[in-house]
């Protein structure tokens, strides 16, 4: 006994002394197994909630990398401290809205249509939209998901206080595509129509740099940002397979 206890420190161990039974045998290979399996089920628990606090360690960095490039970004446009916490808390609201939404959906994903809906929901005034969304089920990862939301955001805003939304009558389309022909590839557009009159402005704001930036990082290519006269239009092309989860999607929707 002194040698095995030398040998397995810790250990469980079970001695039977002859004559031995088939029922005392029995009996005790099924309690070595049922430790066993114990053993193993703690072990798998332990590497898992590992795994998890990993997992949690991750995100919550790159959330809070998220918001403080949001900070600074407005920080640096910031006219006044009621203006900061004005544009800081709405872009930290559309952030959480995509989070939710995921979340919600208990998966990694989040459709277009979905963060078209929580984007433009709050703009709609009796019921009725003057943002027309539409295009194909695509589901986006979290992470495109999210950029994409801002990206709306931030049009959505410039579009509230010096573009087409700011009159009566104005109207945008926000419309994406898939292009089979192109790898395939994703094609979104967001276009004015019915504003003021649009003047290109000296130098790049946040809202301008954010979209190059953002969309530039998501699709692997420049978006395509033009001060035409009738009314702002941003577009842009890059392969399905960079942001969406189902690279395949024949059904479309509309009318958000």
């Amino acid at each position: 006994r002194g040698q095995l206890a030398a040998a397995w420190p810790r250990s469980r161990q079970l001695f039977y002394q002859r004559p031995l039974t088939q029922v005392e045998l029995v009996s005790g290979i099924q309690s070595a197994l049922l430790a066993r399996m114990r053993q193993r089920e703690v072990r798998d628990h332990i590497e898992r909630e590992i795994e998890l606090r990993r997992e949690l360690n991750h995100r919550v960095k790159n959330i809070l990398a998220s918001v403080f490039s949001i900070f600074e970004m407005t920080r640096r446009g910031a006219t006044s401290v009621d203006a900061l916490a004005d544009d800081f808390g709405a872009r930290l609201t559309a952030l959480s809205n995509v989070h939710s939404a995921v979340f919600e959906a208990k998966g990694e994903a989040i459709s277009i249509a979905e963060i078209a809906r929580l984007t433009f929901d709050p703009y709609r005034q009796m019921g009725v939209s003057r943002i027309d969304a539409s295009g194909p089920s695509v589901m986006l990862t979290r992470e495109a998901g999210t950029t994409l939301a801002l990206c709306l955001h931030e049009l959505t805003t410039n579009a509230i206080k010096y573009g087409a939304l700011s009159v009566p009558n104005g109207q945008v389309a926000f419309h994406w595509d898939i292009l089979p022909d192109l790898g395939p590839d994703l094609s979104v557009l967001w276009q004015e129509t019915g504003g003021p009159p649009v003047v290109a402005p000296s130098r790049s704001g946040y809202g301008t740099r954010y979209l190059r930036a953002a969309l530039g990082g998501l699709f692997g290519a420049k978006p395509d940002i033009m001060f035409a006269t009738d009314g702002l239009r941003c577009e842009i092309n890059g392969p399905l397979a960079r942001v969406a989860c189902n690279p395949e999607a024949p059904d479309s929707v509309s009318g958000l």
